[in-house]
């Protein structure tokens, strides 16, 4: 039990960042960075970003930022593929790593609670583990899903979400925040949205804003390893999952875990990438009762790892085939 508390403890400390501040109408945690030999550099630039190019957009998920290193190996994989595209990616880290950099000291309390002297109110297993997938499935940045594609829709196109249910803060509010994100003015049948976990959900929200705003169709949506609906299925979360294979001329699903990610239902058949290893330690499960506990251990830093792992396949894979080419 000790070794698995430390064990996810050092997992979220390993996502830890510095950057990032407070979420609200005076803070802009939301920014579209544009990758140049190597770095990601502010689009704020005048020049910095040609509207006529081609673009693609990474997009990260919960407990992630743009200092991870397999981020900028799918942009450098990018650029190499398509010298002649812009390749951006949108930082949202202020929300999506939201608790993270307290992580640490949250499961050290946990492990005291569990393992330390005695307190005069003593938390129950019950309730010490209800914390813990609270904590540990990221319900709280997915509510921030629908405002972080309304704000990435209006850097990268000049468009607002014209219908409420994509608004999460009040219109002063929004209006106030959108005068400081200088719009790219980028094409969306030119734009080809790329995102992780949550922020497929992300990319997904911005097809079906401007669907409704009935003012062009995103190229292309690869979600790689979406994050399950039931993530999102939470009352807090009004949007839900909230778009599907309409969402885009393309939507490509690229599934890597078994219970991290959603189901093949945002796509057609054959644009469903089913990545999972067969060797998986799920599909192993032990003989003896006893080895219960290391074998759930195992599943879940397995999923972890493959979760993380899906940037560097889908890397290797646009750089083996044609899967880039905008006629497929």
């Amino acid at each position: 039990m000790l070794a698995i508390l430390e064990g996810i403890a050092s997992v979220w400390a390993g996502d830890r960042f510095p950057e990032g501040g407070m979420a609200d109408g005076n803070f802009v945690p939301c920014t579209v960075l544009i990758y140049d030999h190597g770095q990601w550099l502010p689009t704020e630039k005048k020049n910095a970003v040609d509207p006529t190019k081609y673009t693609f957009v990474i997009i990260h998920g919960a407990h992630c930022c743009l200092k991870k290193e397999y981020i900028s190996r799918l942009a450098e994989a990018l650029a190499k593929e398509r010298p002649d595209a812009n390749i951006l990616a949108m930082d949202w880290s202020a929300w999506s790593a939201v608790g993270a950099p307290e992580i640490t000291e949250w499961i050290g309390n946990i492990i005291f609670k569990l393992f330390g002297r005695k307190t005069n109110n003593p938390a129950t297993l019950t309730d010490i583990f209800a914390e813990i997938i609270k904590k540990a499935i990221p319900v709280e940045q997915a509510r921030h899903i629908p405002e972080t594609a309304d704000r990435l829709t209006w850097k990268l196109f000049g468009q607002a979400g014209k219908v409420r249910v994509f608004t999460t803060l009040d219109p002063n509010t929004k209006t106030k925040i959108r005068s400081k994100m200088r719009a790219l003015g980028l094409d969306p049948q030119k734009t080809h949205l790329i995102g992780h976990s949550h922020g497929a959900h992300v990319a997904g929200l911005v097809g079906m804003i401007l669907k409704k705003n009935e003012t062009g169709q995103l190229d292309r949506i690869s979600a790689l390893d979406p994050s399950t609906s039931l993530v999102h299925d939470y009352p807090e979360n009004f949007m839900g999952t909230g778009w599907d294979k309409t969402a885009a001329r393309l939507v490509a699903v690229f599934r890597t875990t078994y219970f991290f990610s959603s189901d093949k239902e945002a796509t057609d058949d054959s644009l469903f990438f089913d990545w999972r290893d067969p060797n998986h330690p799920y599909n192993h499960p032990p003989e003896s009762s006893m080895k219960i506990a290391g074998w759930l251990w195992d599943v879940i830093m397995a999923e972890f790892q493959n979760h993380k792992n899906v940037f560097d396949r889908f890397a290797e894979m646009i750089q083996k085939t044609d899967y880039l080419e905008e006629s497929l």
